[in-house]
């Protein structure tokens, strides 16, 4: 079971700390939920019909797939916010620093 944990975080890590991963995992995740929206709405919904237990289920793990996604997003625009804070800090102090 550790090993698991160990992977699950070192895979979180990579998530957050790669801008270029980070993005291919939100277009992964939202890919998955739109295949899964298409198929669940067209291909399963007789299925879905008479078993409202999996209906729900299908439909909460496609939410939260859609929610991860949403979640990774905001992660991303916070990050790209703080470098752009940090590079105009950077070069308001270079600026500042070279006035006579």
């Amino acid at each position: 079971m550790s090993g698991v944990v160990s992977k699950i975080w070192s895979i979180s890590r990579a998530v957050a700390s790669d801008q270029h991963f980070r993005r291919k995992a939100m277009l992964a995740v939202l890919s998955c939920a739109l295949a899964q929206v298409f198929i669940g709405a067209v291909f399963l919904w007789d299925f879905f019909d008479g078993q409202p237990l999996v209906f729900a289920v299908y439909w909460l793990a496609c939410g939260w797939l859609v929610l991860t996604a949403v979640f990774l997003a905001i992660y991303d625009m916070l990050c790209v916010l703080r470098t752009a804070r940090v590079a105009r800090r950077s070069e308001q102090k270079r600026i500042f620093t070279d006035l006579p």
